[in-house]
């Protein structure tokens, strides 16, 4: 049986830097909210910047695991972790004001008129994403078009909220904390307090639904799986019809087995083939915009 060799294999300068030179964690834009910025070795108007807008709870060291995909490009990488408590109870405060710091962080990084790609993971990066994409279209916000996004990554989202899914959110909270005493107080706590939090602030339900209209103009990519019990494949599937329907460029692989965030652990070859068949169609268009 003959096997079809991924083109990132055959072109090995594809994910290497394409200057030698050791790459360093930027000295000249400041951050903060965890945000780890890594600068292109040698930068140029065309240098893509990459925001990976992490899960919650994610460690810096395995964002960088991806962040490590496009600093082999040469391309400059923003890493930004999130947390369960201001995803789920602070969307429209604080994840508001961490998502207008990205923005000025990338207006920083962009002032040649470099595209941005942004990646969002999860119900974290989404809703930090939602942020921005918002302010990016709305004329009223000082940040309308701020700057040019060539393409959006949707990793393991978006998720929908439901009745369901606070169980799920139970299972996922509480999977990671080996605490027994604090376990039982996130297992207990969230149903209690979620309803509240969603009537204090709707966007908490409504993510999905707002996000169904806003769009950047760009392609998007869309990676999730069957098996994951927190970002259902179904509503993702609708999701996508729906961003096809608008006339949105989309490309998607939806896997069987994957656990959730866990597609590019699970087939690391596949993953980066389909992010490199991704990313050249979004510099070919930008390419075309550009002319």
């Amino acid at each position: 049986m003959q096997t079809t060799i991924p083109r990132y294999l055959t072109h090995p300068n594809k994910f290497k830097p394409i200057v030698t030179g050791i790459r360093h964690i930027s000295s000249d834009v400041g951050t903060k909210y965890g945000t780890l910025v890594t600068k292109a070795v040698t930068e140029s108007p065309n240098t893509p910047v990459v925001a990976i807008l992490g899960w919650n709870d994610a460690k810096m060291k395995n964002l960088q695991k991806y962040s490590k995909i496009f600093e082999e490009k040469n391309w400059t990488t923003v890493c930004l972790p999130a947390t369960s408590f201001d995803t789920f109870f602070r969307p429209s405060s604080k994840v508001k004001s961490i998502s207008m710091y990205i923005m000025k962080l990338l207006k920083q990084l962009t002032s040649d008129g470099n595209p941005v790609i942004l990646y969002s993971l999860s119900s974290g990066g989404c809703t930090v994403y939602y942020h921005i994409a918002k302010a990016l279209t709305s004329q009223e916000s000082p940040h309308f078009n701020a700057f040019n996004v060539a393409g959006t990554i949707f990793d393991s989202c978006p998720v929908r909220s439901t009745k369901e899914g606070v169980r799920r959110l139970q299972i996922s909270i509480t999977e990671r904390v080996h605490n027994p005493i604090v376990r039982n107080l996130i297992w207990y706590g969230v149903p209690v307090t979620l309803p509240l939090a969603i009537k204090l602030d709707p966007l908490i339900a409504n993510i999905y639904d707002e996000l169904k209209n806003l769009s950047l103009n760009c392609p998007e990519l869309y990676v999730y799986s069957k098996a994951d019990k927190l970002a259902l494949y179904e509503d993702i599937d609708k999701f996508i019809v729906k961003r096809k329907a608008q006339g949105v460029t989309v490309l998607n692989r939806r896997w069987d087995d994957p656990p959730h965030v866990s597609h590019y652990m699970k087939y690391p070859e596949q993953y980066l083939q389909l992010l490199e068949q991704f990313l050249d169609v979004c510099l070919q268009q930008e390419n075309k915009h550009q002319i």
